[in-house]
C-alpha cells in the first residue's frame, strides 16, 4: 500500500485491518519487542495459567461475553501487585470481581528480573466454561487447570 499512507495487517487468519502506516523505526521496535518476550514466554504461561484458574473459580466470570485487555504488575515474590481493566466492561460490579480475582492470583514465583511490566494480556471471550476452559464443575476441587496458548 506504498504511498497511500495506509498499512494492512491481519491479526485473525484469513482477515486483514487497514492502518495508518507506521514509521519504519515503530516496525523495527515493534519487532525488536517481539524477540525480546520470547525469553519470558515461559513466564507468561505461569500468569495465564494462574489468571485462568483465578477467573474459573468466580462462577460469574467463568463465561463472559466481552474482551478483556488486563494489565497486572507482579511483586518479586510472585503475587499481582497491581491490576487493572483497561477498559471496563460497562458493569461495575463484573469490573470489581475481575479485579479482585486478578488481585487474588499468584503466579507461583518471582518474575525474571529483567520482565518489562505491566504485562498486558487480551483475555478472549467466553461463552461457557467450558470455553473458558475451567475444569468441570465436578472436578473443580482437583485444581486442574487446561493451558491453550
Amino acid at each position: 500500500m506504498r504511498g497511500t499512507g495506509l498499512s494492512v495487517e491481519s491479526f485473525v487468519p484469513g482477515t486483514a485491518t487497514i492502518l495508518p502506516a507506521r514509521p519504519a523505526a515503530q516496525a523495527q521496535d515493534l519487532a525488536a519487542l517481539k524477540s525480546k518476550t520470547v525469553e519470558f514466554s515461559s513466564y507468561f504461561s505461569r500468569i495465564q495459567v494462574s489468571l485462568r484458574a483465578a477467573f474459573c473459580k468466580s462462577p460469574a466470570l467463568q463465561a463472559d461475553p466481552s474482551e478483556l485487555i488486563v494489565r497486572l504488575w507482579i511483586a518479586s515474590s510472585g503475587a499481582i501487585a497491581l491490576a487493572e481493566l483497561r477498559q471496563p466492561t460497562g458493569v461495575e460490579e463484573r469490573d470489581r470481581a475481575y479485579v479482585a480475582a486478578m488481585r487474588s492470583l499468584v503466579v507461583g514465583q518471582a518474575p525474571p528480573p529483567d520482565m518489562p511490566q505491566p504485562v498486558t494480556i487480551m483475555v478472549l471471550p467466553r461463552t461457557s466454561r467450558a470455553a473458558a476452559q475451567c475444569p468441570p464443575a465436578d472436578s473443580a476441587a482437583s485444581g486442574r487447570v487446561l493451558v491453550h496458548e
